[in-house]
């Protein structure tokens, strides 16, 4: 028992026990202080002796006093007043003598003061306990927000099944249950690190918004003299040979005061590279094909570039008007990719025009705005703007300058945003006319004045409350930047299938298959898409002939697709770009080895892959013939090195025609091993005797990768 709580039991006041416990040379620090059994003991044994001797003298006084204040029992009638007058005098009638008030005081200022401290106590310990984070937040700032030694922080991680270190992110949902493992409650904070996370609108406040329209199509099939005519402008003119050299974006208002905004770029590789970035602009592909040229290559690449974002397709069949050509025969070539007229039974809309002199562009603006209406585009207006970057460069008289045409919102000059890891504040905007505005609104293009940075296409503008926001917002994706985990997406891979196919997990594997010719195309299609399975399906994302290059790997980029090639060659642009995107390329030259690949790779059992590692390459400059050897192809090595033990690739218009060894490598008249960059050499492949001038030998030697 406590000091106090015994003087209360004898009747005495704290001090009076103090007293007596230091004459017995008991140590006391204060009232609070506990007391042992025998203690108390002789405490009690002391003072309730002397309390029970003045008890007939003091305490039997006072209760005579009170027997003539009790109240008698009322007649029947008053009972239901009784209890209320008696329960307002009970407290009056309970009256103590003064030690015993004192007690009761005291008691009451302890409890009190108990009381303020526990309060106290719990105000500090929830403040301590609540920490706010971002999403992402790295590992290191996780521990130093708890104040928690890192190495504990990796070990519950570990525990959890994640393998990271200590300057990789981690979501807010692991975040936050590795903070209630240490006390912690962890709040996410409401800044938008993440770049596509964004709040939601009310239905009520989504208005409608103009269609945004990407015309594309082959080069010089009229994409940009369409666009002239719309506008009224004449851009061919200034544009180098005709050809669309930038990004560019323009409002076009009809009679009825509707509006579109028009998208006109360089080629489907911009519009590729906007959406690999996560960037889906294009509400509305307008796909531009000559009458006279019918579907070109590069119009196949648009249509699958299309199709493979999900946008809508309406095609322009261009120069109806010229003599001699066959509309019809266009249409017939559009069914073989899916897009069937809808004369013909088909969803797609196919209008015939002249961009020259305007036949039906009415027609095919009010087929944009009827496709527009059925897709319900909608936006609100009355919110804080997002926009998306078409185009940024930096001008020498005026700075950074960003084109972007707005998402949601209303963009305003003074409006503090923050883009990518980019952060600003808008000095100056102005129209597709670059006429000065105040204000942007949703699906209209504008530029914008007032990055501290570069910004790159397809990074989005997120106007922000503050500077300071913008400030802290950037420099954290900056920071998640350097971790290479920020806007980074997966690339499926044969090695990820597999794995995932053996954890149970359902996957659909997307592919681009390039080939040596039509034929090899048709078979591999046939035989791929057989191979779909309850746990796969295999999609063929885009087929073509030739080599595999740049437009390629980007459309693989953007949808998650890997590049099979069967006897063909990767470009070298490519294969640095691939790397720069993390797209899988692999290239065989027997087609049963590709289905082996897919088969094993979805029964979970894929086998070591063997990668090609490149030596070198020569072009053959001049031919010899010797009668008991055979053609032996003069050559200059223009990269790398060419090996006597590597083998040899013949390639000619970027097919591969013949794979075999080196049966003789030779300078001047000597045998060597190798042979280096910039120095000639004659090379004799074995086997192999129809060379030609011009024709480029790759060397390569195979090594086995463990998946």
């Amino acid at each position: 028992m406590r000091i106090f709580e015994v003087a209360r039991e004898c009747g005495v006041k704290s001090d009076t026990i103090i007293e007596f416990l230091k004459d017995k040379n008991i140590t006391v620090k204060n009232r609070m202080q506990n007391l042992d059994d025998e203690t108390v003991k002789l405490i009690l044994d002391k003072f309730k002796e002397k309390k029970a001797k003045q008890k007939p003298k003091a305490l039997i006084e006072e209760e005579k006093k009170i027997e003539p204040l009790e109240v008698k029992p009322p007649p029947l009638q008053e009972i239901p007043l009784i209890p209320q007058k008696i329960e307002k005098k009970k407290p009056q009638k309970q009256i103590k003598t003064k030690k015993q008030r004192e007690v009761i005081e005291e008691d009451i200022i302890l409890n009190k003061i108990i009381s303020e401290q526990k309060r106290k106590l719990k105000e500090e310990k929830e403040e301590l306990r609540v920490i706010e984070i971002q999403n992402p937040i790295l590992v290191r700032d996780l521990a130093r927000k708890m104040n928690v030694e890192p190495a504990k922080v990796l070990k519950k991680l570990v525990d959890g099944g994640y393998l990271c270190t200590l300057s990789q992110p981690i979501d807010a949902e692991t975040a936050s249950t590795i903070a209630l493992d240490f006390g912690f409650e962890a709040r996410v904070s409401g800044l938008y690190i993440e770049e596509g996370r964004e709040e939601e609108d009310r239905v009520d406040d989504l208005k409608p918004r103009p269609p945004i329209v990407t015309v594309m199509g082959h080069v010089d099939h009229g994409k940009t003299t369409l666009l002239d005519y719309i506008r009224k402008t004449n851009i061919v003119a200034t544009e180098a040979g005709g050809i669309t050299q930038h990004i560019g974006a323009s409002v076009v208002t009809l009679d009825d005061g509707r509006t579109i905004t028009f998208i006109d770029t360089p080629g489907h590789e911009a519009f590729t590279a906007m959406r690999a970035r996560g960037a889906q602009v294009t509400d509305i592909v307008v796909l531009v094909i000559a009458a006279d040229d019918g579907i070109m290559p590069q119009t196949i690449e648009a249509i699958r570039h299309a199709q493979s974002a999900n946008c809508p397709i309406i095609v322009a069949i261009n120069k109806s008007d010229l003599p001699n050509v066959s509309p019809d025969r266009i249409k017939q070539q559009l069914v073989e990719y899916n897009l069937t007229p809808e004369e013909w039974g088909g969803k797609t809309i196919v209008i015939k025009i002249s961009a020259k002199t305007g036949e039906a562009v009415p027609q095919l603006l009010e087929a944009i705005l009827f496709q527009a209406e059925m897709m319900e585009l909608k936006a609100n207006p009355h919110r804080k703007a997002t926009a998306t970057i078409i185009e940024s460069r930096i001008d020498p008289k005026i700075g950074i300058i960003g084109a972007a045409i707005v998402k949601r919102g209303t963009l305003e000059v003074g409006d503090t945003f923050v883009c990518g890891s980019v952060f600003g504040k808008i000095r100056n905007m102005f129209n597709d006319k670059m006429e000065p505005i105040t204000v942007a609104h949703p699906s209209h293009p504008v530029l914008i004045l007032g990055f501290n940075e570069l910004p790159e296409v397809g990074d989005k503008l997120t106007a922000t409350l503050t500077e300071r926001e913008a400030r802290i917002i950037s420099e954290k994706r900056k920071e998640l930047t350097k971790t290479d985990r920020l806007n980074v997406r997966k690339k499926i891979t044969l090695e990820e299938i597999s794995k995932q196919v053996k954890e149970g997990v359902k996957q659909q594997l997307n592919i681009i298959l390039k080939a040596d010719r039509k034929g090899s195309v048709e078979a591999l299609t046939d035989m791929l898409l057989k191979l779909s399975t309850d746990e796969i399906n295999v999609h063929l994302v885009s087929t073509g002939t030739g080599a595999i290059n740049d437009g390629d790997v980007l459309l693989a980029s953007a949808s998650d697709a890997m590049i099979l090639g069967f006897q063909v060659r990767t470009l070298e642009s490519a294969l640095e770009l691939a790397k720069k995107e993390k797209v899988e390329i692999r290239i065989y030259d027997i087609i049963y080895q590709i289905i082996d690949d897919i088969k094993m790779a979805i029964k979970g059992m894929l086998e070591p892959e063997i990668v090609e590692q490149l030596y070198g390459k020569a072009e053959i400059k001049e031919l010899f013939k010797i009668s008991h050897l055979g053609t032996v192809g003069g050559c200059l090595v223009t990269s790398g090195n060419i090996h006597r033990k590597g083998r040899i690739k013949i390639i000619r218009d970027g097919v591969m025609l013949y794979e075999g060894r080196p049966a003789s490598l030779k300078r001047f008249k000597d045998d060597v091993r190798e042979v280096k960059e910039g120095f000639e050499c004659g090379i004799l492949v074995e086997n192999f005797n129809d060379i030609k001038v011009g024709d480029i030998l790759e060397c390569y030697i195979s090594k086995e990768v463990d998946t």
